[in-house]
């Protein structure tokens, strides 16, 4: 993850439309809040301009507002003496529905012990429903004083997609 190298927090958010983007499907790239780069599928008129017949994605990133957004570190910390719990979360949504801002529920809903979250998947099939996609995400929960139990990490969970399917309406997968 990025958490190794001391980064802000790094966001996805739908791109403004551009010429040179297919619409619905580019992302403004953010660092700590800033613009740092972009990505997206090209247009499909611009590939036809330049005689180009294969979908093609871009990607543009700009690495000295990333070095510049790196943060020293001010401490050490020792390595944890108790183990990570890790667990899988897939939820089925809106298609409008941004990853962002689910990542921020679980975040906001971890009691202290998530320390890790990670979106790895995104899937989109009509078997979903209209205008549905899922999304899984890696969480890693830690507690600096004791060793998790799964009741711990089960009560915390239910708490997470309690509040992702008041929210966000979102649906255990």
């Amino acid at each position: 993850t990025l958490g190794a190298f001391n980064l802000p927090t790094l966001e996805f958010l739908p791109a403004s439309p551009d010429h040179s983007y297919h619409p619905g499907r580019a992302a403004s790239i953010l660092l700590g809040g800033s613009l740092v780069g972009s990505i997206g599928e090209i247009h499909p008129l611009v590939l036809e301009q330049a005689e180009i017949s294969k979908r093609t994605c871009y990607f543009e990133l700009d690495v000295a507002k990333v070095f510049m957004a790196l943060v020293p570190r001010s401490e050490t910390r020792p390595l944890p003496k108790f183990p990570a719990v890790k667990r899988d979360l897939a939820l089925i949504v809106a298609e409008e529905v941004n990853a962002a801002d689910l990542s921020s529920t679980i975040w906001n809903f971890g009691e202290g012990l998530l320390v890790g979250l990670d979106l790895f998947d995104v899937y989109r099939s009509p078997q979903l429903g209209e205008d549905k996609k899922s999304l899984a995400f890696a969480l890693t929960f830690q507690s600096l004083y004791a060793t998790l139990q799964d009741d711990e990490i089960n009560a915390i969970m239910d708490i997470i997609l309690k509040r992702l399917e008041e929210i966000h309406g979102a649906k255990i997968r």
